[in-house]
């Protein structure tokens, strides 16, 4: 009984007692004591929950490119069209038309001018990106003048010579020019007029030009008679050393990859068929087989010297310990003519 009135005083202890450890504090806060918060931290708290997306991938390329397009905005555009490279006289021998040589071995003066202050107010790097590489053809310059004219090209090749060019007065303030010749070892000359002066020391050395191309320039050559050459008239800044191994190798075309894969297949199926044909033939087809063949034969057709003389086939051999008959004595062998005479009647 006193364990049950415990138990109902436990229970009513707990009763009143809980609530006030599990009840919220649901005070509520005076409006006075609120703070209101800064626009200015508020602006900060929004950059930090909500950053600003960083910019586009592309945005940022346009943005790096924008200086360089600005840059390259202000140089001269190639192909150069204008009136003074239409009107350009070098019809070679070939060409339907009137054929005039003496135009072909001077050098406009409009066109020259034009492209001079063409290359002056052109970055290395620009007339690098300009160049086009289907009108870099000496065949095509010779054959197709007038397509590529104005186009900016690039050759290499062997410098050969190198002269003084002199030119009147222009707006480019320079007096005179270099002339020279480049050769490749395909026997193709192209000559140029060089801004600069070449180094001395790339005579005889492998160079690289860049420049515009004008015109076919004819010159007289050292055969005899009125003989002329022609090249292609290249206008250029300067004359660059150059070497095979500044160049980037070329990545290999269509073309020459199916040439060299149908070289490989040839080469597989003659290599096939030998082991396959030759190698698999019969004994006989063997050369020295055939001769050991032919010495076997020979062998089991060839009869002892002795019976071809007519000598008595050998006897056996009688066995150990019996007694043979004595042999009768051997009687020289006589020829069929004799005996034949012998036996006829006298």
């Amino acid at each position: 009984m006193p364990r049950f009135h415990s138990f109902y005083y436990l229970l009513a202890l707990l009763t009143f007692v809980a609530p006030a450890f599990c009840a919220e504090d649901v005070t509520p806060v005076q409006p006075d004591k609120v703070e209101k918060p800064d626009k200015k931290d508020k602006a900060e708290v929004e950059k930090k929950n909500n950053p600003a997306p960083a910019p586009a991938a592309d945005e940022r390329k346009k943005d790096e490119a924008a200086p360089k397009s600005a840059a390259n905005a202000k140089q001269p555009k190639f192909p150069m069209t204008s009136e003074w490279f239409v009107n350009i006289g070098d019809t070679m021998p070939d060409d339907n038309g009137p054929n005039d040589e003496e135009d072909a071995q001077q050098v406009e003066f409009h066109p020259l001018e034009e492209a001079m202050l063409a290359l002056q107010a052109s970055t290395d790097e620009h007339l690098a990106e300009s160049v086009d590489d289907e009108a870099s053809s000496f065949k095509k310059l010779i054959r197709e003048a007038p397509k590529y004219r104005g186009h900016i090209v690039r050759f290499r090749g062997k410098l050969e010579t190198s002269e003084r060019f002199p030119i009147p007065d222009n707006k480019t303030g320079l007096g005179e020019l270099y002339r020279g010749q480049t050769t490749t070892i395909y026997g193709e000359m192209e000559t140029f007029l060089s801004m600069e002066r070449p180094d001395r020391d790339l005579i005889n050395r492998p160079v690289r030009i860049t420049g515009i191309f004008l015109k076919r320039y004819a010159f007289k050559n050292r055969l005899e008679g009125d003989k002329l050459t022609w090249t292609p008239l290249i206008i250029i800044k300067k004359v660059e050393a150059f070497s095979e191994a500044d160049v980037a190798p070329t990545p290999m075309s269509n073309i020459a990859k199916l040439a060299i894969a149908m070289v490989v297949v040839l080469l597989l199926g003659r290599l096939a068929y030998r082991v396959v044909y030759v190698q698999g033939k019969s004994a006989r087809g063997n050369p020295f087989t055939k001769i050991n063949r032919r010495l076997a034969e020979r062998k089991e057709k060839t009869v002892p010297k002795k019976t071809l003389m007519g000598a008595a086939p050998a006897k056996p051999a009688t066995p150990p310990g019996s007694s043979a008959p004595p042999e009768p004595p051997a009687t020289p062998p006589v020829p069929p003519s004799e005996s034949a005479d012998a036996s006829a009647p006298k």
